[in-house]
């Protein structure tokens, strides 16, 4: 009997070390689906980051070529602003030349009469 019982004993434990093995292995399994679906997240969220990085770069670039496109618009019209104040200031010059010269001869027409 106490063969008996030893058997029985050990069937025991074997049936509860298997249960064990069981659920080691299910959680083994289920560590490696949360792993899994973890790596996969990490993929994932480095993808949006890089995608995110690359559209904040493109429209810097954007801006960039936007604000250089408009300095040298600006610029041209600088220029084209200091040309004409260069025109207006010589026709100025001129029309006061040419004042000074007509005011001169009315004055000694002025004097002599």
């Amino acid at each position: 009997m106490a063969l008996n019982e030893r058997e029985t004993h050990y069937e025991i434990q074997i049936k509860e070390y298997q249960t064990k093995r069981d659920q080691a292995v299910r959680e083994t399994q289920d560590l490696r689906n949360e792993f899994i679906k973890l790596q996969e997240e990490k993929t994932s969220n480095e993808k949006q980051l890089n995608d995110s990085i690359n559209t904040l770069k493109q429209n810097f670039e954007k801006q960039i070529q936007s604000f250089q496109t408009q300095f040298t618009d600006k610029d041209e019209q600088i220029k084209e602003y200091q040309l004409k104040l260069n025109q207006g200031t010589n026709e100025f010059q001129q029309q006061v030349i040419l004042f000074n010269k007509n005011f001169s001869k009315k004055i000694i027409f002025f004097f002599i009469i």
